[in-house]
């Protein structure tokens, strides 16, 4: 019995400061604004040295973990004792409190990586979706100028073979400027068409490059990605661009004659504004903040929240499990922090330590009928007769003589004559000469013979026999008529656990 006290005492101070050391670590970390398991363990080397305002920190955080275990340990003894619900609440919420304080630690410092990702995609998610949206605009812009190209080539065939492709003129077909005008436009816009997908390439790169950076590289990448949208070489398209409208809006310069020309072609000239409105309207982009903020625990705690809620409802069945295997975890370490608790209680109860009389929640009465009660009444006789202590364990003494019926009804009521107890040493026959004389002696009136079986009674026999004695009396004091207990009562009363 002293062993097993001493495993679930051990027990549960060791997981109290498992549960403790989990919660304070939290707890200062949080204090101390330290956001990463490197910097966590050069905080706690730092202050191993001399002694400095981090100390405190330190120390009340060890308090305040130490406090909870203390109130939750002091509950549940509280609840077991006395059976007050107000206790069974507060150990309850002590053990929430502390299961949740240790799984967010753990659950930050194991998921860090992770948090890190999220708050780097969260912070920087407004400058790549610009960036993204922006190359989009430009891809669409350079298949908008590649179209242009295209009807560019048209116009260069209908003005060779019939003439009349400008509006305030009538041309003649062949090769003239206007032909001439509609062929350099063909060049013009597949040029530019190449110039902006190029431009939508590079600031895709810097979309992904920016989302798998670290935060110094972050903000070097996005400035160069918004000195791209008010580089040299997107002035140089949008010049281009008006210059090529300007040649079908009003006129044209022909180099070979060496003269201007008018051409206008409005349907033309629109599809061109409509290339210059996309080039300008993609590149328009706010400077965003895209410095990402430390990892802390408290972030740790915001993933366990959102992992156990989608979990409950269902949203999002395919989030990490790491929250709900952290708060399993340690909702575990509670567990077992509370069982050894419980056994550690019961050994007390056993061993005496806790009394009877605060025993209030244990001290409800199991109702017996007449027939329980008598064989009851004889079992606890024999246990008061016919037990003695030997090898740290009480046996039965079974022989002839006038409590052989209540011996064995004991036997039969614990399956004390198994096969698993006769193979196990539980069960032995004894000489006459190996009992202690004074015992037999003073049984002498109930006891007879020269040989007697021993049967080693359960650990947890001082505690029935306590319950059974409590539901006996609770049943003869409802029932006085049903039979006549002042024997038992007295000899019980006297009689040596």
């Amino acid at each position: 019995m002293a062993t097993k006290f001493t495993f679930a005492a051990g027990g549960a101070f060791l997981v109290n400061v498992l549960s403790a050391g989990l919660a304070a670590g939290g707890a200062w970390a949080v204090f101390s604004r330290i956001g990463t398991i490197v910097g966590f363990a050069e905080a706690l080397s730092r202050n191993l040295g001399p002694v400095t305002g981090n100390h405190l920190l330190i120390a009340l955080s060890m308090v305040a973990g130490s406090v909870i275990q203390m109130l939750l340990v002091a509950a549940w003894r509280s609840f077991l004792r006395e059976g007050d619900m107000l206790f069974l609440g507060i150990g309850l919420m002590m053990s929430l409190l502390s299961a949740t304080m240790s799984a967010t630690t753990t659950n930050f410092f194991t998921n860090e990586a992770m948090i890190s990702r999220n708050l780097h995609a969260e912070a920087t998610g407004p400058a790549v979706d610009a960036l993204r949206n922006g190359s989009d605009a430009m891809r669409d812009a350079a298949d908008a100028a590649q179209t242009l190209a295209s009807q560019a080539s048209t116009l260069n065939n209908t003005e060779d073979n019939f003439g009349g492709t400008c509006t305030d003129v009538t041309t003649d077909p062949g090769d003239g400027p206007r032909r001439r005008l509609r062929e350099r436009h063909k060049a013009a816009f597949s040029d530019l068409s190449q110039r902006l997908n190029a431009i939508s390439n590079a600031m895709y790169e810097y979309a992904l490059d920016i989302m798998s950076a670290d935060e110094a590289e972050t903000e070097v990448l996005y400035r160069k990605a918004l000195g791209l949208t008010r580089s040299s070489d997107v002035k140089a398209i949008a010049t281009r661009l008006a210059e090529l409208r300007e040649d079908v809006t009003t006129t044209f310069f022909d180099a070979q004659n060496n003269k201007r020309y008018s051409c206008q072609t409005p349907d033309f000239a629109a599809r061109i504004a409509n290339v210059e409105a996309m080039l300008t309207n993609g590149l328009k982009m706010e400077i965003q903040d895209v410095r990402t903020p430390e990892a802390g625990v408290g972030h740790g705690f915001l993933l366990l929240k959102d992992d156990v809620l989608n979990w409950i409802t269902g949203e999002r069945p395919d989030l990490p499990t790491a929250g709900r295997v952290t708060l399993l975890l340690t909702l575990i370490v509670e567990f077992l922090q509370v069982t050894m608790l419980v056994a550690d209680f019961r050994q007390r109860r056993r061993s005496g330590r806790e009394t009877d009389r605060w025993d209030r929640f244990h001290a409800t009465y199991n109702k017996l009928t007449a027939v329980e009660a008598q064989r009851y009444e004889q079992i606890l006789t024999a246990l008061d007769r016919l037990t003695l202590r030997s090898e740290g364990r009480l046996w039965l003494v079974h022989g002839e003589g006038a409590l052989s019926g209540a011996a064995r009804q004991t036997i039969d009521h614990f399956d004390l004559d198994s096969d698993r107890a006769f193979s196990s040493g539980k069960t032995r026959t004894v000489p006459l000469a190996r009992l202690v004389p004074e015992w037999v002696d003073a049984r002498r009136d109930v006891l007879e013979g020269d040989s007697f079986t021993l049967y080693c009674l359960p650990r947890g026999i001082d505690h029935w026999r306590r319950r059974a004695r409590r539901d006996v009396q609770h049943y003869r004091s409802r029932s006085p008529r049903r039979g006549n207990t002042q024997a038992y009562t007295a000899s019980s009363a006297t009689a040596a656990e």
